[in-house]
């Protein structure tokens, strides 16, 4: 089972992401089996098709809720296996992949900063800039700014 759920992962498209779970799962069962709190029912399998689920649609801007309904668990036990598997909880995983797409849009397009938060499902660009901001330490249109100037 755990030479198939490795394969699941190798053949991800986000291989970033996936080496970064995998290092977060590899840390964070270790701490929690030696705590005693690791459960075999903490699924790679269940995470690694959260993951999936949410790159094919995380314009839609879906809940938690949505995420654990389609993989057929309760949002407590996705956010349980979600902070075992990466240290974090599900909703904060669902706000760096709109962050990351966020980023891609801000580097690779001249879109606005308020389009760009209305693609990415937000129904208020500055709820969306607050969020962007909490997750990379930047304002979006710093990030822009920044990434030119590198370049």
């Amino acid at each position: 089972m755990r030479e198939r759920s490795l394969m699941v992962i190798a053949a991800h498209p986000d291989v970033h992401a996936i080496v970064y779970l995998g290092l977060g799962i590899q840390s964070n069962q270790a701490r929690m089996m030696r705590e005693g709190r690791f459960y075999p029912d903490h699924g790679l399998e269940r995470i690694v098709a959260y993951h999936e689920r949410q790159d094919e649609r995380f314009a839609e801007r879906q809940s938690v809720s949505d995420y654990a309904a389609a993989l057929d668990i309760t949002p407590v036990h996705l956010t349980r296996i979600a902070r075992a598997a990466t240290g974090k909880p599900a909703s904060r995983l669902i706000e760096e992949r709109l962050v990351r797409e966020a980023r891609r849009n801000l580097i690779y397009t001249n879109l606005s900063v308020a389009t760009i938060a209305y693609t990415l499902g937000f129904s208020d660009p500055a709820y969306f800039s607050r969020i962007f901001t909490r997750c990379t330490g930047l304002a979006p249109r710093r990030f822009r700014e920044r990434v030119l100037r590198e370049r």
